[in-house]
């Protein structure tokens, strides 16, 4: 499988970005310092050839993600191509309807996938998404409000959290309201 990857500079930080011909595999947290790990691990699969070049996927991605670090933009409007369990998959599919500018707390969403007692596996499937902010798992906190369980550290999950209520304010109104938003569960098809 050809493998594109290129890197999106932002005054967040610096992230990589990697798609295929389908879709977008794998985006890094801003300023993350695994990105070398990340190439590296897709290099080692005998079936990925990893070519550093822009795609259209990627010329979107970096757009979008623009948009939405400068507040133009509430949500992500990309081909997906992830790989992971169905029970990953699915969490991350549920993701996409935390409406943006709200959390959700973990209990919450494993309810919302029916299996309100799988919490802990759903925090383990937050951890291993491989489309940070594009799938906002930022926007899941514990069940008493703490801001726990990021892979970029609490300070930038907050920083998230908090940069979305402000540009839901702007766009919303004073009242921060999002029932605008109607969450819908979008496919995204596991591949193994």
């Amino acid at each position: 499988m050809d493998l594109f990857w290129s890197t999106f500079e932002s005054n967040w930080g610096n992230m990589l970005l990697v798609s295929n011909h389908r879709g977008l595999v794998h985006i890094t947290l801003p300023s993350s310092k695994n990105q070398q790990n990340v190439l590296e691990g897709f290099s080692k699969k005998k079936d990925h050839i990893i070519t550093h070049k822009e795609n259209s996927i990627l010329y979107q991605t970096k757009k979008q993600l623009e948009e939405y670090f400068a507040g133009k933009s509430t949500h992500f409007n990309l081909p997906l191509h992830i790989e992971g369990t169905p029970f990953q998959t699915n969490v991350w599919n549920a993701l996409r309807c935390i409406p943006f500018g709200t959390t959700w707390s973990y209990k919450k969403l494993a309810t919302f996938l029916d299996n309100p007692k799988a919490i802990r596996a759903v925090g383990n499937a937050n951890n291993k998404n491989p489309l940070p902010i594009v799938l906002p798992c930022h926007r899941v906190i514990g069940s008493n409000g703490d801001l726990v369980g990021y892979a970029g550290g609490v300070e930038l999950k907050k920083k998230l959290i908090a940069h979305e209520a402000s540009t839901a304010q702007l766009e919303f109104g004073a009242s921060g309201t999002t029932d605008l938003i109607e969450p819908r569960l979008s496919h995204i098809t596991p591949q193994h």
